[in-house]
């Protein structure tokens, strides 16, 4: 038997995007993701992991060989900054917009 290919998940908002699109691939989760601390999840296909963690844990672990890819924000994978890793396909989830406030009455700057 060969070793299972391990998908390296970020938890919360985007993992309830990724799902779907997992789904239609054929691989569902044989369990409820939320509310255990199991990492490690069997799915639907024998010859698929899922590594369910923080963003932040899933460049490491795919670059030290703990999983075989890895799906996080293009922001984690940027600030992990590693020359060992890339961005094979964008999936266009979780847009994100930056917002600034201030005080009422400040005058910012002109760019």
């Amino acid at each position: 038997m060969t070793e299972p290919l391990i998908f390296a998940l970020a938890k919360g908002r985007l993992l309830d995007d990724i799902l779907p699109l997992l789904a239609v691939l054929g691989i569902e989760p044989t369990e409820a993701l939320t509310g255990s601390r199991k990492l490690i999840f069997e799915t639907t296909r024998p010859d698929v992991r899922l590594l369910v963690l923080r963003a932040t844990d899933v460049p490491p672990y795919v670059e030290r060989g703990g999983a075989h890819l890895g799906i996080t924000g293009k922001d984690t994978l940027l600030e992990y900054g590693s020359d060992m890793l890339c961005e094979p396909v964008d999936l266009h989830l979780s847009k994100c917009r930056l917002m600034t406030a201030t005080r009422k009455g400040v005058d910012l700057p002109k760019f």
